[in-house]
């Protein structure tokens, strides 16, 4: 997703997890991480569109179930809510060519989530964000795993000895 405000592309850095960044309560990230910082939100409503690109796009989000708003051809008028009692459920929705969608994300799951366009060479284009929740509740009370952090010591003792080429996004 290269919107309007950054202009960049996610780019994954292996020897740096985003989730570890935050844990350790980083509050500034490189462009290329596309972190969306939510803090204390309880809701994300998104819209998006595509416009110019003759293909759809299945929009995937991870750690939730976003809700879906409305969806179609054209533009969205900013007030159609298609069943907003009972919003369809999913983790992936396509955007059609030419249409848009708007999404709800309750932000009840403090991590972060990779939101992306599910063709992988979409994501090479930078149709990807993570999306930061709560990140206090990550720094203060979220216990990350112990693999995790041997993992990632594991990782880091190997790629200093030898050359790993990322020839994609990471994600």
């Amino acid at each position: 997703m290269n919107d309007d405000q950054s202009n960049e592309t996610y780019l994954a850095d292996y020897n740096d997890p985003t989730l570890y960044e935050a844990k350790l309560g980083t509050s500034s990230y490189a462009p290329s991480e596309r972190v969306f910082d939510m803090g204390n939100s309880t809701v994300l409503r998104l819209v998006l569109t595509s416009v110019g690109f003759p293909a759809s796009h299945p929009m995937h989000i991870h750690g939730h179930n976003m809700q879906v708003l409305a969806e179609g051809v054209g533009s969205w008028d900013g007030k159609t809510i298609i069943n907003p009692d009972n919003p369809q459920r999913r983790d992936t929705q396509i955007v059609r060519p030419q249409g848009y969608l708007v999404v709800q994300i309750e932000l009840n799951n403090p991590g972060v989530w990779a939101f992306h366009c599910h063709v992988a060479w979409h994501i090479s284009e930078g149709m990807n964000i993570n999306i930061l929740e709560r990140p206090a509740d990550i720094k203060n009370e979220m216990e990350l795993p112990y693999v995790m952090a041997e993992t990632c010591r594991d990782w880091s003792s190997w790629t200093g000895q030898h050359v790993v080429p990322q020839i994609d996004s990471g994600l």
